[in-house]
């Protein structure tokens, strides 16, 4: 009886612990897996020794890119047409870990670009042909491959986050060669219905999201030169903006317990990273990361990790510092996007 309650006492102590910290986050991984895009590739680079060890092949313009336990999961936006500018022969593709290759290949989908994955679903974000009419979520089934609901959102979805009970996606607008003819939202849905639950208006061409415990945040291109200016901050409990920070020429990025991380161009100068405190805005260190337009960036565990040009960096929290810089495309040029072993970006 001693032993019984000995071992309820610790199961308790346990709970307690939990109790006090919050929500934990999803087990660290060993890897880190990056899509890219102009060589149709899916990188795979262990975080022990910073290379690559893997390369896994057959990929059609890879965009999103999420991991789950067993799988990868990756969105392939096609081939470009050249009467609408919009890709065909889109695809989601899933990628076995244990032997990194291709376990899978869902076609059907029309310009597919955004993707998170969480227990059980695959949620894809997808463009209508016309490019005019609003976009669809696309949530698939991960256990059958099967298409559970597609759920209307704004007109050129891009990026989707998740969180326990709601699925975050970014939508760029109506553009008429460079006129924007209808302004950029976020919409929620509700996961356990499947439906749109908000449209919530963030300003011009919003280029990418990340989600916390109480906030949504976005990047947006309110001065209309085609990089980004402007983050919001969105209350989950209400839906509305909190808060809008300048930040000239940010491009993507990435929230942690207790700061942003923001991946930054510039053209007359190198670009860098920006970390910024989450509480108050204001900036704690800049990071430069060389001269090429940064799309993707994922902060996570103990590093901070950035695309630059072909290659993935890699920054330590603990000192601000690039500890790692890794080829990632043969090519050597171009966007990549990241996911860690458990995420999406």
């Amino acid at each position: 009886m001693a032993r019984i309650a000995a071992l309820i006492a610790v199961a308790l102590m346990g709970l307690l612990i939990f109790g006090c910290i919050g929500r934990p986050q999803p087990p660290m991984g060993s890897s880190v897996w990056v899509a890219n895009p102009e060589e149709g590739s899916v990188s795979r680079i262990d975080k022990a020794t910073n290379s690559v060890i893997a390369k896994i092949w057959g990929f059609s313009n890879p965009y999103g890119i999420a991991a789950d336990n067993e799988s990868v999961w990756v969105a392939n936006q096609g081939v470009q047409q050249e009467l609408y500018y919009l890709p065909i022969n889109g695809a989601i593709s899933r990628i076995d870990k244990a032997t990194n290759s291709i376990a899978v290949t869902l076609w059907g989908f029309s310009d597919p670009k955004g993707i998170a994955v969480d227990n059980d679903s695959v949620w894809v974000a997808t463009t209508y042909s016309s490019g005019s009419d609003p976009g669809t979520v696309v949530r698939i089934n991960k256990s059958t491959n099967e298409i559970m609901a597609n759920i209307t959102v704004g007109i050129s979805p891009n990026k989707v986050v998740i969180d326990q009970d709601s699925v975050w996606v970014t939508s760029r607008g109506l553009w008429w060669r460079a006129t924007l003819l209808d302004a950029g939202m976020v919409s929620r849905i509700d996961k356990a219905t499947n439906t749109n639950v908000a449209d919530i208006t963030v300003g011009r061409s919003p280029r990418d999201i990340a989600v916390d415990d109480d906030s949504v945040w976005v990047v947006t291109d309110n001065n209309g030169d085609g990089g980004g200016d402007t983050i919001v901050r969105i209350d989950k409990s209400t839906n509305e903006i909190m808060a809008n920070m300048t930040i000239h020429d940010a491009q993507a990025l990435s929230v942690d317990n207790d700061s942003i991380w923001v991946a930054n161009w510039h053209i007359f100068h190198d670009s860098e990273v920006i970390r910024l405190d989450k509480f108050t805005g204001k900036v704690i260190a800049n990071i430069s990361v060389a001269t090429w337009d940064p799309y993707s960036i994922v902060a996570y565990g103990d590093s901070v990790w950035v695309d630059e040009d072909g290659s993935l960096l890699r920054i330590d929290k603990a000192t601000n510092e690039i500890i790692a810089n890794i080829t990632v495309t043969a090519s050597g040029r171009g966007p990549v996007f990241i996911c860690d072993e458990i995420g999406y970006k």
